[in-house]
């Protein structure tokens, strides 16, 4: 199947024009040209998501974060250098879809919150579009106290442990905000829009500092742990647009643990 009818697949559920101003997503290096065979999904392009690629044979590599975010004015012998040169020199394409699959009602933020039970309402950040937004909030399917919603987070996504505001342990909880990736700036957002727990990641001591001020209660995960679901999501998609296709997801990717 031709790359370019692939890109056009993905962007009819993460439309470009979504696409925040300081992103890089689309087409990173290759051409709409070539045909592919397997896709590769992955949070991240690095060395051993290349080597999978190469592994199982896949032209084409579909990140969430993109391979470059700022203008390249060298190619070194460096690890990106490397990496750029082996994609090159491999033949492989990249294509890499970020905002526009963080604001897409089909994306990271409206399946996470469908997970934790959120009855989303609205955007933290609307796109000029309506239709579409970054981050959601809403009400809780039920009152539940905030340890308990604490645990439920952890199952979710998977995590081993959370950070916490310690002021809201002992409260109940009905309404929650949700924000895939960096939500350091929407914790008065979070507070605007009536939630009783603001769920995220990558909160500095700074934020945690601010949500006491507002007593906005938070739960914090780390940036992969509340994105790594846009592997699954990528894939299925793919999957249901172009059933010829081999999808693969891949397994190198994880850079933290809790030990």
């Amino acid at each position: 199947m031709r790359i370019g009818s692939i890109i056009d697949l993905i962007e009819l559920y993460a439309p470009p024009s979504l696409a925040a101003d300081w992103d890089n997503s689309g087409l990173q290096i290759g051409s709409r040209k070539e045909n592919a065979q397997r896709v590769m999904v992955c949070l991240d392009v690095t060395g051993p998501v290349i080597e999978e690629a190469l592994k199982y044979k896949a032209s084409l590599i579909v990140s969430h974060h993109p391979l470059f975010f700022r203008p390249v004015k060298n190619i070194l012998d460096d690890p990106k250098g490397e990496m750029i040169r082996a994609i090159v020199s491999e033949g492989l394409n990249v294509y890499s879809c970020h905002t526009p699959f963080d604001a897409s009602r089909y994306g990271i933020n409206a399946y996470n919150a469908f997970r934790l039970g959120i009855a989303a309402e609205g955007y933290l950040e609307p796109s000029p579009d309506p239709a579409y937004g970054y981050g959601t909030y809403g009400d809780l399917k039920e009152e539940i106290s905030f340890t308990e919603l604490a645990k439920k987070v952890k199952a979710v996504f998977g995590a081993q442990a959370i950070k916490v505001s310690s002021f809201g342990e002992g409260r109940m909880v009905s309404r929650a905000a949700f924000m895939g990736g960096a939500g350091d700036d929407y914790i008065n957002k979070a507070k605007m829009m009536g939630a009783d727990v603001y769920i995220t990641a990558d909160v500095k001591n700074s934020g945690f500092m601010k949500a006491a001020e507002l007593e906005m209660p938070l739960m914090v995960l780390s940036h992969f742990e509340t994105e790594k679901c846009f592997i699954k999501i990528m894939k299925d998609l793919i999957t249901k647009e172009c059933p010829s296709l081999m999808v693969l997801e891949s397994a190198a990717g994880d850079f933290e643990k809790i030990i």
